[in-house]
């Protein structure tokens, strides 16, 4: 939500902590997530829990502040890198995933540009679950495209995807990714063949 120049983004109250979220993480007021736009995000430091990036800033106190009574204000982080429609999506699914104990894999788009930035941003912040689903889910899609050459996706999501051995991805997910890569390469992209080469030497 938008409120005060600020996007603000709320979980529920009552929800009992993610198991994965050490107890302290979920303690004291909401991280402020500035986008490169300057929209600011409210996070709950539940979830915030989740992201490497962010719980040692937390943990650093690195930008904790003091109100004018002395009062905590929470902590602000600038993320200069991220939109602020992708950073939404990040609170959105963060904040579900305490709710609901689980990351939403359903939600995290079948758009090849949406998803493949939402990639990105979990990878900057972190959060190695949501990395791990969004790289499952590019491999998923290129599976579905019907050419290879109708996949969308850059070389570097693409080599991502095949180097995440722990995804322990369908042999046929491997094979379309693999191929993928090897359509670029005959165009010329240098970046795909050698991806495709480095995957198949490791393989063997």
């Amino acid at each position: 939500w938008l409120k005060g120049g600020s996007a603000m983004a709320s979980s529920s109250s009552s929800a009992p902590p993610a198991p994965s979220v050490p107890p302290a993480a979920a303690a004291g007021p909401p991280v402020r997530l500035r986008a490169a736009d300057g929209l600011v995000f409210e996070l709950s430091r539940e979830a915030a829990g989740h992201s490497s990036l962010l719980s040692d800033v937390i943990a650093h106190g690195d930008h904790d502040e003091e109100d004018g009574e002395g009062e905590q204000s929470g902590t602000e982080v600038p993320l200069p890198t991220l939109r602020s429609d992708v950073l939404a999506r990040v609170v959105e699914l963060s904040e579900r995933r305490c709710r609901e104990g689980r990351w939403a894999y359903s939600r995290l788009g079948t758009e090849d540009g949406s998803l493949e930035a939402l990639l990105w941003a979990a990878d900057y912040l972190g959060i190695e679950r949501l990395l791990g689903l969004c790289l499952a889910k590019v491999a998923a899609l290129v599976v579905d495209a019907k050419n290879p050459s109708e996949v969308r996706f850059s070389v570097r999501a693409l080599r991502r995807a095949l180097a995440q051995r722990g995804l322990r991805l369908p042999p046929a997910h491997l094979e379309a990714t693999l191929c993928a890569l090897s359509r670029k390469a005959e165009v010329g992209d240098e970046d795909a063949l050698e991806a495709a080469l480095r995957h198949l030497s490791n393989a063997a």
